[in-house]
């Protein structure tokens, strides 16, 4: 059974990356095409294919900033 909090440490096994990668590439999304600017930036982000707000929750692009 994998607990949450391992679960970036899972991701990163058997890669040359570590957490603070993970980290500093979720600011670096968040700040560039979340809901840092008037209107979220969702189609050009590289990660909209896994984002809950993108897919199916569009009022979490309204309520939530970063």
């Amino acid at each position: 059974m994998i607990e949450i909090q391992q679960l970036p440490n899972i991701l990163l096994e058997n890669s040359n990356y570590g957490i603070g990668d993970l980290d500093d590439g979720i600011i670096h999304i968040g700040t560039n095409f979340c809901k840092n600017h008037d209107i979220p930036l969702c189609n050009n982000c590289p990660i909209k294919d896994l984002c809950e707000g993108f897919l199916n929750k569009k009022e979490l692009l309204d309520e939530y900033r970063t």
